[in-house]
């Protein structure tokens, strides 16, 4: 089940240590990495905006360069 310790033990722990069943594990670590998967989504969908509008500047440079020349 699980909890946090209060004294020394058989399993090699000390006291206010948590002992977490294996089963547990995967999805604590899942839910941790939410606001991390969620971020990192974040930032790419802002990479790809910053990209593409540095591809339409490029463009428009090209596009004057034409009017002037």
């Amino acid at each position: 089940e699980g909890g946090i310790t209060t004294q020394e033990g058989l399993v090699n722990v000390h006291p206010q240590e948590a002992i977490v069943p294996i089963e547990k594990l995967g999805g604590m670590i899942a839910d941790a990495m939410k606001p991390v998967v969620a971020e990192n989504r974040k930032m790419r969908e802002q990479n790809d905006t910053l990209i593409a509008e540095t591809r339409r500047q490029a463009g428009r440079f090209a596009d004057a360069m034409v009017e002037i020349g």
